[in-house]
């Protein structure tokens, strides 16, 4: 997996189709390869403290955030198969076995393997951190609290201080 920064003039020399994240104000721009056939895909984004998020989920998709963007490219046909605007900056991607998490300053999205939305929990403070173990997912927040989801049902297991 290489990602490559580029000036803008070579972003936009990216065919359309193949920007997954674009932001209407960039001041970075880069290209990912995952190598094999899918070719390159393009990113741009406002922040120039923070670097994307870059994941392989079941051995067959990319997941690429960074900013308020999420995407997941199939690595076996190149397609673009999820390109999401996400209500605010992307905090953390958990990857694990069928389970995808992506967690952002207001909420906690769980996808299925399939790329399909489990469902999406929102946040009394801005996380911390984000934990997976035993069917469980933990969300630590800002405040010093937690909170506990069963990660097949999306209830509610605890909330403690």
């Amino acid at each position: 997996m290489n990602i490559q920064e580029l000036s803008s003039n070579d972003f936009y020399s990216v065919s359309q189709s193949r920007r997954i994240i674009t932001h209407e104000h960039p001041r970075r721009f880069a290209v990912i390869d995952p190598g094999g056939n899918c070719g390159v895909y393009g990113l741009s984004w406002r922040s120039n403290k923070i670097e994307p998020v870059i994941k392989v989920a079941a051995e067959r998709f990319l997941w690429v955030g960074v900013d308020q963007g999420l995407a997941a490219v199939d690595l076996k046909t190149g397609e673009v198969r999820l390109s999401l605007s996400l209500n605010s900056n992307l905090l953390q991607l958990l990857v694990e076995d069928d389970l995808v998490v992506a967690l952002n300053e207001t909420e906690a999205i769980f996808f299925n393997a399939n790329l399909s939305i489990r469902f999406i929990k929102g946040l009394p403070d801005v996380p911390d951190s984000l934990s997976l173990n035993n069917h469980q997912a933990t969300i630590r927040l800002i405040d010093g609290q937690h909170i506990v989801f069963n990660v097949d049902s999306g209830s509610s297991l605890s909330r403690a201080a």
